[in-house]
């Protein structure tokens, strides 16, 4: 329920950004939501790599 709230947040920006910034609007809100869900998830399996090998 919270990824369909965050992609309804990511659109809402765009189209209140898309003025001012254009179609760039999509890009940067995309790379705000999903870099630092790719640099937890990768953080996370890490972890869990390094305690399966205990």
């Amino acid at each position: 329920m919270l990824n369909v709230g965050a992609v309804a947040l990511v659109i809402w920006g765009a189209n209140l950004m898309t003025p001012e910034i254009g179609a760039w609007a999509f890009v940067l809100l995309t790379i705000a939501v999903l870099g630092p869900f790719i640099v937890i998830r990768a953080w996370h399996n890490g972890r869990v790599a390094r305690g399966a090998q205990r």
